[in-house]
């Protein structure tokens, strides 16, 4: 005799239920489920859609990771952050280039040096590596968060990164101190967006659009706080807002048919007092509102503006193409889409298309912005072209009247596991499970990228030259980094901090232009270190005075040494094989 159970219109069981105190049809709701009824999914289980998603960013993953240390400049702020946590202060000068005695030093990346130094110590070269990944990983997620919260889609999100990898990835490899900026700029354009999606989706007195305002009112201004000490790039964020800013007060002009009422808008104070707090946070740093004022006009150094990475963008040339090829697709997109193109979405295209325009460094910050822009007009075309092309018209079952295999859409525990085990194997088989965690780092040739002296330095380390020496300015960070410990350099990555004349007669010196003999006697020049691929001239020339010869050199570089007036190895060996020739 199986158990009874209260059906809907018993009576008998109503009347019990109610002489117990309980509501029938709460007890009926709150019985136990059939067995037949699918169970309501939890919160952390996910769908088979969710499984691209992990393979998505387990890939991105993975190629960052695999991606040498080639930037120069992060063993530059490597060294800076050694410095600072050995004598617990900023530096006012440069510790490292005494051509730059006495000129002062605005050290706007001093918490990334430090956070640089303190993942070496942790874990050598291979945590930075995994620190670069981690990092830009974190940034494009951000983004891609943000691409979401604008179409709802997480084809059109995901397409919208490939986008952002697209249009900057002349810049995206580089591992020094500006991912931290990237990843600021990220978190604030998805503040950005996400307060225009709560605005939209909710009226004004929302209790909740409030509370989503409150975390607005304290995340920028913390976010610029820490920005300010990262990365120098924290101008761009107030650039941002800014034209975030004048898009709300063109949009209320427009709506409200003039200027009337424009001072008692509250999306109009709102907007302006945060660009105003988020000043106020930036000169929240060791040097104040000079800072601010610094890295405004930054670019305006002429060492700088010799260097290929601040000089503008030229057409057919890494960036130009992107930046050319992008507002092409912008402007196409546009015009196709039946979405309305936001004031501010078109001035921050527009402000940083000439910020991108000036040099090659700003391809990611152009390119993020571009994103957000263009992203959801794409994906509302997406929609609309979907809808033109027909659906397959497949059969779910066969003739018999039995289903098909089909997979299944629902989320479901099994998903959440496996979609978890896809990114564990992404990461175990990455080269940061291989070093930190079973302690197998990648050889230099590897880990150190192309070009990088490792030898070189080790060289030096052996035989610490003495008196100046000369180098090509873009080893100058790792010579500091890996050579020996009282090297005296010529120029590192701070090379706007030396004169303008030390810059110019260090270019008559690499370029052989004439009197580079003379320039180096006057600076007291008796260690020559050479890049043996981008220096052949200057090489050449050294190979063939009597004042130098080659203390050591390999497949990169080359040390010369002064011989004082001693003929030189080379040219000695020179000068044998010719009597030999002339004795037979």
């Amino acid at each position: 005799m199986g158990r009874w159970r209260a059906e809907p219109g018993n009576r008998f069981a109503e009347a019990g239920s109610q002489a117990a105190g309980l509501d029938y049809h709460e007890l009926m709701h709150t019985s136990t489920p059939n067995q037949d009824s699918p169970q309501h999914p939890r919160w952390w289980h996910l769908s088979p859609k969710h499984l691209l998603v992990a393979v998505f960013w387990g890939v991105f993953f993975l190629w960052l990771n695999r991606w040498p240390l080639e930037s120069g400049q992060l063993w530059g702020d490597a060294s800076y952050g050694k410095w600072i946590l050995a004598n617990q202060a900023v530096p006012a000068e440069d510790p490292w280039m005494p051509l730059a005695a006495g000129m002062r030093l605005f050290d706007s990346a001093w918490l990334s040096q430090v956070i640089f130094a303190r993942g070496h110590s942790l874990g050598g070269a291979e945590a930075l590596s995994f620190l670069f990944a981690a990092t830009v990983l974190a940034a494009h997620l951000t983004l891609a968060r943000a691409f979401y919260l604008q179409t709802r889609s997480l084809l059109a999100a995901h397409v919208g990164v490939l986008l952002v990898v697209a249009v900057s990835h002349s810049r995206l490899p580089e591992a020094q101190s500006d991912i931290f900026g990237m990843l600021c700029l990220a978190v604030l354009l998805w503040l950005l967006v996400r307060d225009r999606v709560a605005e939209a989706g909710a009226s004004a007195s929302d209790a909740g659009s409030r509370r989503g305002r409150w975390t607005l009112w304290l995340g920028i201004p913390l976010l610029l706080a820490m920005w300010a000490n990262l990365h120098g790039s924290f101008v761009w964020g107030l650039l941002v807002l800014v034209c975030w800013a004048v898009g709300v007060v063109a949009d209320t002009v427009w709506r409200q048919r003039g200027l009337r009422g424009l001072a008692a808008d509250a999306a109009v104070r709102r907007w302006v007092w945060l660009s105003e707090l988020a000043l106020v946070a930036s000169c929240l740093n060791p040097y104040g509102v000079q800072l601010v004022l610094h890295n405004a006009w930054f670019a305006d150094y002429r060492q700088l503006q010799d260097l290929e990475a601040w000089q503008p963008l030229v057409l057919l040339k890494p960036g130009g193409r992107e930046l050319v090829a992008s507002l092409l697709v912008a402007i196409l997109v546009f015009r196709l889409s039946r979405r309305k193109v936001a004031v501010a979405d078109a001035l921050l295209l527009v402000a940083f298309s000439f910020v991108f325009a000036g040099g090659v460094r700003m391809a990611w910050w152009y390119a993020a912005v571009f994103g957000v822009a263009v992203t959801p007009h794409l994906a509302d075309l997406g929609t609309r072209w979907a809808r033109l092309i027909p659906g397959p018209l497949l059969a779910t079952q066969d003739a018999q009247g039995r289903p098909r295999f089909r997979w299944a859409a629902g989320k479901t525990l099994g998903c959440t596991v496996m979609t978890l085990g896809l990114l564990w194997i992404c990461f175990a088989l990455s080269p940061a499970w291989s070093a930190l965690v079973r302690g197998q780092p990648r050889s230099p040739e590897r880990l150190y990228g192309y070009g990088t002296p490792w030898k070189l330095s080790g060289y030096l380390r052996e035989q610490p030259p003495e008196g100046q020496v000369f180098h090509p300015h873009w080893w100058g960070d790792w010579l500091i980094w890996d050579g020996p410990p009282r090297l005296r350099p010529f120029l590192t990555s701070n090379l706007h901090l030396v004169p303008p004349k030390v810059w110019t007669e260090y270019r008559i010196i690499r370029e052989t232009r004439a009197g580079w003999d003379k320039v180096m006697l006057r600076y007291g020049v008796r260690t020559a270190v050479l890049d043996r691929h981008r220096q052949k001239t200057l090489q050449r020339y050294l190979r063939q005075s009597d004042d130098w010869q080659v203390l050591y050199e390999d497949e990169w570089g080359l040390v010369f040494g002064r011989t004082e007036g001693k003929p030189s190895a080379g040219r000695k060996n020179e000068e044998t094989e010719q009597g030999v020739q002339f004795d037979e």
